[in-house]
């Protein structure tokens, strides 16, 4: 597989990455909750947290972050879509392009293994060594 192949794929696993991640906090998780959810959830809308000029929710703080997360998964994934789209398959994609990808997506996965669970994880392990990958063929 070439180097121009490796970042494709990379930058369309970030893309579906950020789609998913946002479909899911848009419309994930409908329906009735357990007691305990139900309590949490209506702690976190409840617990005010102040921000310079504005007051939010915990619950809207944590909502607007996720989708933030998702839509910047998605531009990074479609700027290095682009950048590889516009390079003739046979040139090299700038090295540090490809640094700056593995570092985002090499801290990512690090920070999903902390916090999140084995979906994120892959999918950020995935695009981080098809990165690495691209660097090396």
């Amino acid at each position: 597989m070439t180097p121009h192949t490796l970042a494709l794929i990379a930058a369309g696993i970030l893309i579906f990455t950020g789609v998913v991640h946002t479909l899911a906090e848009l419309f994930g998780a409908r329906g009735p909750h357990p007691p305990e959810l139900q309590t949490l959830l209506a702690s976190m809308k409840s617990t005010r947290v102040p921000l310079p000029g504005r007051e939010v929710s915990i619950y809207r703080l944590m909502r607007g972050s996720s989708l933030c997360m998702g839509l910047l998964f998605v531009g990074l994934g479609a700027i290095d879509l682009a950048l590889a789209l516009d390079a003739s398959p046979t040139a090299p994609i700038p090295a540090a392009v490809l640094w700056i990808n593995v570092a985002i997506t090499g801290l990512g996965a690090f920070l999903a293994m902390r916090y999140f669970f084995v979906v994120p994880i892959t999918l950020l392990g995935l695009a981080c060594a098809g990165f690495i990958a691209a660097l090396w063929v």
